[in-house]
């Protein structure tokens, strides 16, 4: 039986009462957990109940499936005891319990509502034959919804949904606003009532709203400015009566009283302060000054007066009557905005209805719904508070809104019976971008303690750690986390406790905490703090001395001991993966990236797309070069030569017949004897089916089973399989779709890592990014990276969202077309980047608190850099220049943290972490080290603080020195379309808002099969079709309206197109282009040729082209007409009349706006015909014109 601490003891055996237990890491939160469990099943507090009568929420499944075992395991154990055993009722009732476990509520919030749903889907009107769509399909019905409803505005031509995008978005496209969009609908459904939500937003512009506003913004204002009042106090206490800093003090009292003095109302505020304006007062410039002393207080007086400023400029950037009319002229795009995100939510929802799709989101949603009506429980809520004795939540501080709703509707409300048990730790709180809400937690911890409504139990014994990693954590926090900068005071019971040692004699397998600056600028090598990462690896490994708790003793280090931690690898992975194995270190990457970078799913999907349109020359390529084929390049480049002017794919059935390389022809008659099978094969089988028929027929997974990591190619490739399951049981189906959903989520920056095929036990150095190292211990934790910055860059973005303070968007100027950041969005910027600065801290809590014997920390950063750091001054550190009569005030404020000017410009790890290490009278006991040379780094050899490391580094400096001589051609692309030329010729050149909506067969994303088609069609998609009667239209005189109806039939009948189609195609256009001259040519014509696809070289287009470099399209119709050709194109644009424009002046501006288009056409037909061509844009709103 484990020893409990006193508190641990009261978090098992607490009752009556809501309970909230802060757990600091590696306190043994889980442990204590089972074992208030495993109390209550026993009746050692209470009547002994049932496993089942229990509702634990863990945060993600894995936790779950633990939590069961581990409780099994201790229910097992229990059953062998004497004293139970003698007890035949409680022996009877512990063995019911190992049957109840499996069907037992343990599981994660989703899956509680999830089975929630099962069971009540009829009070909700739900189909009870609904499906969990995919994380991808869902994001694609989402992105279909935006699609669909900005289409219906753009259809309205409203001027100012027109200037919304205006404000939102580039000239280039509109995608600021679909992305504005999507996250206004995510933080709308991160709350019980999304549409009571997003209501509230557009409320704030109530006159009562508005002057409630402005008294809470004066009041954060006065706020923020007595935190930098307390700052310059302090100076003016060093330097008050020193008779080198006369003017510099008036000044310092000039702005002190500016404070001080500043009116009670907002309104009156603006052009308060002048004294902080005017220039920095300096020292005396006497000889016999104190030189030392006066840059001292001179760095320490100016980052407080730049952030006084900033604050300044923020809240007060001009008078009152123009700051409020900024934030009122934002209320009909806000309004516009919320409107548009309702109905995109419609859609999706109805979307989602029609193929009996629900989402995650809607688990909680749909839950809500079955608890809650009206605003009250309902009676399933109310027997589920019957039903459960104790409902008991994991990981609180990452709970949302929504959820937190859900389970205050099922537990029990009065005194005395509450029975909800709370366990997290808000200093690991690091999902706030999904929408996790710190401040629920937060709320409940001060609520408890302030107005006694729970109990609040505080864990801060670490029985994870040694006392060198707790002594350095709580060292650097004490200095930088508070209210301000992290949402907690660091102190008291929120500092970390080592619970395993009383004095570091104790810890015999701790070591020091290193900090590493690798000056990658000197050694002239960019990887350089990685290649310093491998060799400090091989110093540990088998060297270093842990503790196995498994084993029960002590054993030398091995890989699998220590984790490489990063707040994002995706950048770095491949160099990480490479360089370590070249010092023959085995690494696995847990990464969400790189899995269709890898070679052998590159090919797969390359050969999946040549069986969907073996016309794909780079795809081509790729699977005959492939390990299946083994096509060298030399043979590759012979049958290319056959025909330039030919597609890949046309030249090998050229060269199987009349190819001189007998060898090769055979190599190319099997290969097209395979993807005739292919292709009939993916007629009648899934994509599933398909994969496995190639992997079959082609050995595939035997051949890749040979090469070096051959196991993870393996497990890549199954994995592939896995995912077009997974794609098959969605809304979608076929290769074609297949291909549109791969393609999709990779021009979305979605993908996946490499397939897992590790275990516990696998001997391998681990990378991973911190949130995923959450809840893992490892014995060594290298914690890299510290370089680099925050990514703020959503705070400039011209919508801001918090699900605390609200909306706010930017002023916008339509007559100007500019728009410029308001009182609200200035506001809600610093709010958000001290939210997400916090965050980060916490995020750096967690890396630090996963080690247990030693924890080291690099950082990419030169000399010169950390002398500026070492020049830090705040309350917390004092300087022996100053007069002895400051030591006592001084010694009184040992404990403060690092200044907020400094945390308010910091905005990196090694900010925080260098800032609390480099202090003049208190520095930290952690060593470092700066690396400008690399080598073995031998024990003995290495020395703390500016010993600099030695090596050889030539065979780096020969790497480094090599330069590829075709650099300004590596990013060229080989194959491009004319329609991917033109949008690179309109991204680089400014252009103004389009107005009109186009539609492009190329750019299409793909055409919706019969099964996911929806009532209402896309313009795209109608174009789309208006193409396929044009494509199938006979070349006959006298037509009749009639006629046109008949030949739609016809193509129904056929399948060609669908039943549902006939009401989306406009009749009496395809009449009117019957009746046109262009149709009357194509009757007479010669020779007509529909949907022609061309493949030609770049340099017969184009002047500025290298050899090698191809154009690919189609061109919708070319015919012949007494020796004369021409290309016909047709459009589906909208002709929108405005500022007084007729409908030939549009015209005009349609053949400008697609003159590129028509130009590369012509040229491309000129080429290949060897002769003049004329081109025709049809309009079907209108009439051709030549081009």
């Amino acid at each position: 039986m484990p020893t409990w601490t006193k508190e641990q003891q009261e978090a098992i055996s607490a009752m009556h009462e809501d309970i909230l237990v802060s757990a600091a890491a590696g306190s043994g939160k889980t442990t204590v957990l089972i074992e208030r469990i495993l109390q209550k099943i026993l009746g050692i507090t209470t009547s002994p109940i049932n496993v089942d009568e229990l509702l634990v929420v863990t945060f993600t499944n894995a936790s779950a499936k633990e939590m069961k075992q581990r409780l099994l395991k201790s229910i097992q154990s229990r059953l062998k005891s004497e004293e139970i055993i003698e007890n035949q009722a409680l022996f009877r009732h512990l063995n019911q319990q190992l049957v109840k476990i499996h069907h037992a509520d343990i599981s994660t919030l989703h899956s509680f509502c999830l089975k929630l749903i099962e069971q009540y889907y009829f009070t909700i009107d739900l189909d009870p034959s609904f499906r969990t769509g995919s994380t991808e399909e869902i994001q694609m019905l989402l992105s279909q919804a935006i699609d669909e409803t900005m289409e219906s505005y753009y259809a309205d031509n409203d001027t100012l949904f027109i200037q919304l995008v205006q404000m939102l978005s580039s000239d280039r496209n509109d995608s600021g606003l679909r992305s504005a969009i999507q996250r206004m609908y995510y933080f709308a459904i991160a709350n019980p009532n999304p549409n009571e939500w997003l209501l509230s937003m557009t409320q704030q512009f109530e006159e009562e709203n508005m002057n409630q506003l402005f008294q809470q913004i004066a009041h954060e204002f006065k706020q923020n400015l007595q935190m930098h009042l307390a700052d310059l106090n302090h100076i003016l206490y060093q330097i008050e009566h020193h008779p080198d800093f006369e003017k510099v003090v008036l000044q310092l009292k000039g702005i002190i009283q500016e404070i001080n003095s500043l009116p009670e109302d907002f309104e009156s505020m603006p052009g308060h302060f002048k004294v902080l304006f005017e220039r920095a007062a300096s020292g005396s410039r006497k000889k016999d000054a104190d030189k030392d002393l006066i840059r001292e207080i001179t760095a320490q007086i100016k980052p407080i007066r730049e952030s006084l400023k900033t604050l300044v400029m923020n809240y007060l950037y001009d008078d009152f009557s123009q700051m409020k009319s900024d934030i009122v002229t934002t209320k009909p795009f806000l309004n516009l905005l919320v409107k548009i995100t309702q109905e995109v939510m419609h859609v999706f929802k109805q979307l989602k209805s029609e193929r009996k799709v629900i989402d995650f989101s809607d688990y909680e949603h749909f839950a809500l719904q079955i608890l809650i009506k009206d605003g009250k429980p309902t009676e399933i809520a109310k027997q589920l508070r019957e039903h459960y004795h104790e409902i008991m939540i994991d990981e609180y501080q990452d709970t949302n809104r929504v959820q937190e709703a859900i389970i205050q509707s099922i537990k029990k409300q009065n005194k005395g019976e509450q029975n909800l048990f709370m366990v997290g730790d808000v200093k690991q709180s690091i999902y706030k971008f999904r929408q996790a809400e710190p401040q629920l937690f937060l709320q409940k911890y001060n609520d408890f303690k302030t107005n006694h409504t729970g109990k609040v139990i505080d864990l801060s014994d670490n029985f994870r750690s040694g006392l060198h990693v707790i002594n350095d954590t709580n060292a650097i926090f004490d200095r930088v986390m508070d209210h301000q900068f992290g949402e907690i005071e660091y102190e008291g019971k929120q500092r970390l406790n080592c619970g395993k040692f009383k004095s570091l004699e104790d810890d015999v397998y701790g070591l020091p905490t290193e900090l590493i600056f690798v000056d990658d600028k000197k050694l002239e090598n960019r990887d350089a703090d990685i290649e310093y990462i491998a060799r400090k690896i091989n110093q540990i490994v088998g060297k270093e001395k842990v503790f196995d708790k498994d084993l029960n003793q002590e054993r030398y280090a091995e890989f699998r001991d220590i984790v490489i931690l990063k707040r994002g690898i995706k950048r770095d992975a491949y160099q990480f993966q490479s360089i370590l194995a070249a010092h023959n270190i085995p690494v696995f990457i847990k990464s969400d990236q790189g899995y269709f970078d890898t070679d052998e799913i590159r090919t797969m999907m390359s050969f999946i797309r040549i069986i969907d349109n073996p016309i794909q020359d780079i795809h081509l390529a790729g699977v005959l070069r492939s390990i299946i084929y083994q096509i060298s390049e030399t043979e590759l480049a012979e049958i290319k030569l056959l025909n330039k002017q030919l597609s890949l794919y046309e030249n090998i059935t050229t060269y199987v017949n009349h190819g001189e390389n007998h060898e090769l022809k055979m190599k190319l008659q099997a290969f097209l004897a395979d993807l005739k099978d292919y292709r009939a094969q993916a007629r009648t089988l899934n994509v599933t089916d398909l994969l496995q028929y190639i992997f079959d027929d082609t050995h595939l997974i035997e051949k890749y089973l040979m090469l070096p990591a051959g196991k993870q190619r393996v497990a890549n490739l199954k994995g592939l399989q896995a995912k077009a399951d997974q794609f098959e049981s969605s809304s979608y189906s076929g290769i074609y779709q297949f291909i549109q959903f791969i393609d999709k989520m990779i021009a979305e920056g979605k993908d996946f890592g490499e397939e897992n095929i590790l275990n516990d036990e696998s001997n391998v150095v681990r990378i991973m990014t911190v949130h995923a190292s959450k809840g893992l211990e490892f014995p060594f934790v290298i914690y890299t990276g510290l370089q680099t910055e925050y990514n703020l860059m959503d705070l400039s973005k011209p919508l801001l969202m918090s699900q605390m303070y609200g909306v706010a968007l930017n002023t916008f100027k339509p007559e100007l077309n500019l728009s410029h950041p308001n009182l609200l969005t200035k506001r809600l910027k610093e709010q958000l980047k001290r939210e997400q600065v916090s965050e980060e801290l916490r995020l750096m809590y967690v890396a630090l608190t996963r080690a247990i014997n030693q924890l080291i920390l690099v950082s990419k950063l030169s000399d010169d850099e950390v002398v500026d750091l070492e020049k830090i001054h705040d309350e917390f550190v004092g300087d022996a220049t100053i007069e002895s009569a400051l030591e006592d005030y001084q010694a009184a404020t040992l404990h403060h943290k690092l200044d907020d000017a400094f945390r308010n410009k910091a905005n990196k790890p090694i900010d925080f972490i260098g800032g609390s290490i480099f202090t003049h009278t208190k520095p930290l006991n952690i060593s470092y080290q700066f690396i400008t040379k690399l080598d073995e780094l031998a024990d003995e050899e290495n020395e703390t603080k500016n010993d600099v490391i030695q090596s050889n580094t030539e065979w780096l400096d020969e790497i480094n020195a090599f330069e590829y001589p075709y650099q300004n051609v590596f990013d060229l692309p080989t194959k491009e379309s004319v329609s991917e030329i033109k949008q690179q010729q309109d991204e680089d050149e400014t252009t103004t808002y389009r107005y009109v909506n186009r539609h492009i067969l190329e750019q299409s994303d793909f055409d919706r099969p019969q099964f996911i088609q929806q009532k209402k069609k896309t313009n795209a998609e109608i174009g789309t079709l208006m193409h396929t009667i044009m494509q199938h239209l006979p070349r006959k005189q006298g037509w009749a309206l009639s006629d046109i109806n008949q030949l739609i039939n016809k193509l129904i009948e056929r399948n060609i197109i669908q039943a549902s189609d006939k009401s989306y195609i406009d009749q009496e256009k395809i009449f009117k282009f019957t009746q046109s001259k262009i149709f009357e040519q194509l009757v007479h014509a010669d020779e007509v040729y529909y949907e022609l696809p061309f493949v030609i070289g770049k340099e017969y287009i184009f002047d500025e082209a290298l050899p090698g470099q191809v154009i690919q399209g189609m061109i919708d119709c070319v015919y012949k007409v007494e020796g004369q050709y021409y290309f016909l194109d047709y459009k589906t644009d909208r002709f929108n009349l405005r500022l007084g424009k007729s409908k030939d002046d549009v015209l005009q501006e349609m053949k400008a706006k697609y003159q590129f288009q028509m130009d590369a056409y012509k040229k491309t037909l000129e080429a290949l015909l060897g002769t003049t061509v004329k081109g025709y844009l049809y309009f079907f709103e209108y009439k051709e014109i030549e081009v």
